[in-house]
């Protein structure tokens, strides 16, 4: 069943991926939507977005679901969870973050033999959905619509912390990507 439009949805990291999937998100409508990164130059990026989207650290979400859980607030949580952290412990985390038939989906790329443990009480109790996502060859003609559809209001490189350089510049590209202070590096010739 597809999520409305009114769902509340968590968003698990603010890197490029991430960034992208708000934006997705609210081109469609979402509007009850919250990202959760540990990175505070990465918050600022999705801040900016100016989504009018919940934009908080992961110990945010974890001293809520606390007091839910004291408060005997079993309807605490989110609709669906999307990870694009890749980070194993993020996805353990966000699944206990997920209400009664919640989904989750695992986007981000988990290191090849990483693993993750899951209380399938959870799973069975709550009737989660966890769902993986990877290419799917058919659909190149739709992704290219949506980007003519969403690049004048959501694409803007500013905004998604995408720096342009040149190519003798890849050390400062670089620089930039490990402090955090940039999503994304573009080389133009």
């Amino acid at each position: 069943m597809p999520l409305t439009t009114s769902s509340d949805i968590l968003i698990c990291g603010s890197g490029i991926i991430g960034l992208l999937f708000a934006c997705l998100l609210h081109f469609h409508g979402y509007r009850e939507v919250t990202i959760s990164e540990v990175s505070e130059s990465r918050r600022s990026l999705a801040a900016g977005l100016d989504l009018g989207y919940h934009v908080v650290h992961p110990d945010v979400l974890v001293d809520r679901c606390n007091v839910a859980k004291l408060d005997g607030d079993d309807g605490w949580g989110f609709d669906a969870v999307i990870d694009c952290t890749g980070v194993p412990a993020a996805v353990e985390q966000a699944i206990k973050w997920l209400c009664c038939a919640g989904k989750m989906i695992v986007f981000g790329c988990c290191p090849k033999n990483s693993s993750i443990k899951i209380d399938p009480h959870e799973v069975y109790a709550k009737e989660l959905k966890i769902i993986g996502a990877l290419i799917n060859p058919f659909t190149f003609p739709k992704a290219i619509q949506l980007v003519k559809d969403m690049s004048e209001k959501y694409l803007k490189y500013d905004k998604l912390g995408i720096a342009v350089f040149d190519l003798p510049s890849y050390q400062s590209a670089l620089d930039a990507l490990t402090r955090g202070e940039i999503s994304k590096a573009v080389f133009q010739m």
